[in-house]
Protein backbone atom coordinates (compact mmCIF):
# COMPACT_ATOMS: atom_id res chain seq x y z
CA UNK A 1 0.00 0.00 0.00
CA UNK A 2 1.08 3.26 -0.51
CA UNK A 3 1.89 6.48 1.35
CA UNK A 4 -1.01 8.23 -0.41
CA UNK A 5 -3.27 5.36 0.52
CA UNK A 6 -1.61 4.54 4.26
CA UNK A 7 -2.62 8.16 4.79
CA UNK A 8 -6.08 8.17 3.54
CA UNK A 9 -6.84 4.93 5.92
CA UNK A 10 -5.22 6.51 8.58
CA UNK A 11 -7.74 9.97 8.46
CA UNK A 12 -10.74 7.69 7.81
CA UNK A 13 -10.10 6.14 11.27
CA UNK A 14 -9.76 9.72 12.98
CA UNK A 15 -12.42 11.06 11.64
CA UNK A 16 -14.45 7.76 12.44
CA UNK A 17 -12.98 8.87 16.02
CA UNK A 18 -14.13 12.30 15.92
CA UNK A 19 -18.05 11.32 15.04
CA UNK A 20 -18.07 8.24 17.49
CA UNK A 21 -16.65 11.52 20.09
CA UNK A 22 -19.82 13.64 19.11
CA UNK A 23 -22.26 11.11 19.31
CA UNK A 24 -20.60 10.73 22.53
CA UNK A 25 -21.57 14.36 23.11
CA UNK A 26 -24.75 13.44 22.30
CA UNK A 27 -25.89 10.87 24.67
CA UNK A 28 -24.00 12.79 27.16
CA UNK A 29 -26.16 16.37 26.06
CA UNK A 30 -29.26 14.28 26.80
CA UNK A 31 -28.09 12.95 30.34
CA UNK A 32 -27.70 16.41 31.07
CA UNK A 33 -30.70 17.51 30.26
CA UNK A 34 -32.90 15.06 31.23
CA UNK A 35 -31.04 15.49 34.77
CA UNK A 36 -31.99 18.97 34.52
CA UNK A 37 -28.71 20.92 33.80
CA UNK A 38 -30.16 22.17 30.68
CA UNK A 39 -33.14 23.97 29.37
CA UNK A 40 -34.92 22.43 26.41
CA UNK A 41 -33.81 25.14 24.15
CA UNK A 42 -29.84 24.83 25.24
CA UNK A 43 -30.28 21.24 24.74
CA UNK A 44 -31.89 22.06 21.06
CA UNK A 45 -29.49 24.06 19.73
CA UNK A 46 -26.02 22.36 21.45
CA UNK A 47 -27.68 18.92 19.76
CA UNK A 48 -28.56 21.00 16.41
CA UNK A 49 -24.58 21.86 16.68
CA UNK A 50 -23.35 18.62 17.23
CA UNK A 51 -25.27 17.03 14.55
CA UNK A 52 -24.05 19.66 11.84
CA UNK A 53 -20.71 18.96 13.28
CA UNK A 54 -21.35 14.91 12.16
CA UNK A 55 -22.61 15.78 8.81
CA UNK A 56 -19.61 17.37 8.30
CA UNK A 57 -17.35 14.65 9.46
CA UNK A 58 -19.23 11.97 7.15
CA UNK A 59 -18.87 14.38 4.15
CA UNK A 60 -15.40 14.78 4.78
CA UNK A 61 -15.32 10.50 5.39
CA UNK A 62 -17.01 10.51 1.87
CA UNK A 63 -14.46 12.82 0.10
CA UNK A 64 -11.57 10.57 1.32
CA UNK A 65 -13.06 7.31 0.70
CA UNK A 66 -13.28 8.94 -2.89
CA UNK A 67 -9.49 9.73 -2.76
CA UNK A 68 -8.48 6.60 -1.35
CA UNK A 69 -10.53 4.79 -4.25
CA UNK A 70 -8.88 7.12 -6.92
CA UNK A 71 -5.07 6.22 -5.42
CA UNK A 72 -5.90 2.84 -5.19
CA UNK A 73 -7.11 2.53 -9.01
CA UNK A 74 -3.96 4.62 -9.75
CA UNK A 75 -1.93 2.19 -7.86
CA UNK A 76 -3.77 -1.03 -10.26
CA UNK A 77 -3.24 0.77 -13.51
CA UNK A 78 0.21 1.84 -12.63
CA UNK A 79 1.12 -1.50 -11.57
CA UNK A 80 -0.51 -2.98 -14.84
CA UNK A 81 1.69 -0.39 -16.87
CA UNK A 82 4.89 -1.22 -15.06
CA UNK A 83 3.93 -5.81 -15.40
CA UNK A 84 3.61 -5.24 -19.23
CA UNK A 85 6.48 -2.88 -19.59
CA UNK A 86 8.62 -5.74 -17.74
CA UNK A 87 7.21 -8.09 -19.82
CA UNK A 88 8.70 -6.94 -23.02
CA UNK A 89 5.61 -8.75 -24.35
CA UNK A 90 4.97 -7.20 -28.19
CA UNK A 91 1.12 -7.31 -28.89
CA UNK A 92 0.10 -9.14 -32.27
CA UNK A 93 -3.51 -7.60 -31.22
CA UNK A 94 -5.85 -4.96 -30.00
CA UNK A 95 -5.53 -5.37 -25.92
CA UNK A 96 -9.31 -3.57 -24.55
CA UNK A 97 -7.33 -4.18 -21.27
CA UNK A 98 -4.76 -2.76 -21.65
CA UNK A 99 -5.58 0.04 -23.67
CA UNK A 100 -8.59 1.14 -21.15
CA UNK A 101 -5.76 1.23 -18.62
CA UNK A 102 -3.21 2.95 -20.64
CA UNK A 103 -5.46 5.65 -22.58
CA UNK A 104 -7.81 8.04 -20.51
CA UNK A 105 -9.54 9.73 -23.69
CA UNK A 106 -9.16 10.39 -27.17
CA UNK A 107 -10.25 13.65 -28.57
CA UNK A 108 -11.27 13.80 -32.09
CA UNK A 109 -9.70 17.36 -33.51
CA UNK A 110 -11.11 16.78 -37.13
CA UNK A 111 -11.31 14.13 -39.29
CA UNK A 112 -7.52 13.34 -40.07
CA UNK A 113 -6.46 13.69 -36.52
CA UNK A 114 -6.55 12.69 -33.11
CA UNK A 115 -5.34 12.97 -29.85
CA UNK A 116 -4.65 10.28 -27.13
CA UNK A 117 -4.24 11.33 -23.77
CA UNK A 118 -2.72 8.70 -21.58
CA UNK A 119 -3.01 8.53 -18.07
CA UNK A 120 0.13 9.70 -17.44
CA UNK A 121 -0.63 13.00 -18.44
CA UNK A 122 1.05 12.95 -22.09
CA UNK A 123 -0.83 13.88 -25.03
CA UNK A 124 -0.14 12.31 -28.63
CA UNK A 125 -1.63 13.38 -31.72
CA UNK A 126 -2.02 10.97 -34.46
CA UNK A 127 -2.58 11.29 -37.81
CA UNK A 128 -4.98 8.92 -39.68
CA UNK A 129 -4.81 7.66 -43.40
Amino acid sequence: MSQMSDSCERDIVEIDKEIQRRQTDIVNLLLAKNGGELSENEYAEQLRKLQIQIDELNLKKGETLTEQSNVQLIEHRTAAVKELLHTGKILDEFDSVIFKTLVRRIIVLNKKEIELEFECGIKVKQKLD
